[in-house]
């Protein structure tokens, strides 16, 4: 749990930052090697061993837990003192997020104003998923010449088979982002 914990906190400020996946998928963003769509994998993958993890642990630790759980009279108490505070406070931080009040909404706005930085540092699309385009999809959508975009391509040094091989496919073959 201990290790699952410690890569789903790692990925969570990854994901945190990382920009939108429009731009991301647009620039190729990457951090160690890994696009959003890995870390947004990674972070799935390991939030299922972390629940595997606690549901094994809780299994384990059965007796102890009920004990945990019992006041000094030995009754159970399901609402102790601290359970009640931990209850309390993640029903703070979900209704404060849902109706967007400060200061727990500033954690979401922070996350996004980063994100927006990563637009103007990356450069928008000019649609969504533009990358997965065909090249003749893309000039015909952007209102281009697709003949004169291909010459223009080719000119600048950048290898073209035809007009049906998606952006995405022409800039990871000729060591381009999409944008």
């Amino acid at each position: 749990m201990v290790w699952s914990l410690i890569v789903l906190t790692f990925n969570s400020i990854v994901l945190y930052v990382v920009p939108e996946g429009r731009i991301a998928n647009w620039a190729v963003w990457k951090f160690w090697g890994l696009t959003k769509h890995d870390w947004s994998a990674q972070h799935t993958t390991v939030g299922f061993l972390f629940l595997f993890a606690g549901c094994l642990h809780i299994y384990l630790n059965w007796k102890p837990i009920m004990n945990y759980m019992r006041n000094k009279a030995k009754q159970f108490r399901l609402f102790s003192a601290a359970s009640t505070v931990g209850l309390l406070l993640t029903a703070v931080f979900v209704v404060a997020t849902y109706y967007h009040v400060p200061p727990i909404i500033t954690i979401v706005d922070f996350s996004e104003q980063i994100k927006e930085g990563a637009a103007t540092k990356y450069g928008d699309p000019p649609y969504g998923q533009a990358q997965s385009s065909s090249l003749k999809g893309f000039t015909s959508r952007l209102g281009l010449d697709v003949a004169k975009s291909k010459e223009l391509l080719q000119s600048a040094g950048i290898e073209i088979a035809d007009d049906k091989e998606m952006i995405q496919d022409i800039a990871a073959r000729n060591n381009k982002t999409p944008q």
